[in-house]
């Protein structure tokens, strides 16, 4: 159904799509969800928001710094709720401590 790359264990509405990604491993987790069958939903939501979806049959989590993924053909995906228009092919990497935090000096 769709693929999840994850660096924390939070995917929005207290949702925990991955419930032990780290901020601090270095590393993504990659949750694979499998389409679930229509009865099963509601077992499933309730799992994502109890921090439990990785013990169900729906998604398969794997941990790796770098991964490729090959579409059948190009398109949109979802970054951080944007829809952006990318090739078929994906490559996603972490790159630890990367992100540079401004904050004002004190008075």
């Amino acid at each position: 159904m769709f693929i999840s790359f994850a660096n924390s264990n939070q995917f929005g509405f207290n949702a925990a799509v991955s419930p032990h990604a780290s901020l601090n491993d270095g590393l993504l987790d990659v949750c694979i969800f499998k389409k679930p069958n229509l009865l099963a939903v509601p077992y499933i939501a309730e799992r994502l928001l109890t921090q439990h979806i990785d013990k169900t049959h729906v998604v398969d989590i794997h941990k790796a710094q770098k991964i490729k993924v090959i579409r059948e053909k190009e398109g949109f995906v979802n970054i951080d709720g944007e829809p952006i228009f990318m090739s078929k092919d994906v490559d996603v990497e972490i790159k630890p401590l990367s992100l540079n935090i401004l904050l004002p000096s004190k008075p």
